[in-house]
C-alpha cells in the first residue's frame, strides 16, 4: 500500500509540474504579447506626436513670413509718410 500511495503522489506532483509549467509558459506568451502591444501603441503615439511636431513648425514658418511681410509693409508705409 505504501509503494502505492508513494506512486501516486509523484504521479500527482508530476500532473501538478506539467500544469505549472504550461501555465507558466501561457503567462509568458500573454506578457509578451501585451509587451507587443505596448510598444505598437508607443510607436503609434510617437508617429501622431511627429506629425503633430511637423504640423506646428510649418505654421511657425507661415507665421514668421507673415510677420516679416507685415514689417516690410509697415516699413513702407511709415517710409512713405
Amino acid at each position: 500500500m505504501s509503494s502505492w500511495w508513494t506512486n501516486v503522489q509523484r504521479s500527482w506532483n508530476e500532473q501538478m509540474g506539467a500544469m505549472h509549467k504550461d501555465i507558466d509558459e501561457k503567462r509568458a506568451a500573454h506578457d509578451v504579447k501585451t509587451a507587443q502591444r505596448h510598444a505598437d501603441s508607443a510607436e503609434e503615439d510617437a508617429a501622431i506626436a511627429i506629425e503633430l511636431a511637423y504640423g506646428a513648425v510649418v505654421e511657425a514658418e507661415y507665421a514668421v513670413l507673415d510677420a516679416a511681410l507685415a514689417r516690410v509693409q509697415a516699413d513702407e508705409m511709415a517710409a512713405a509718410e
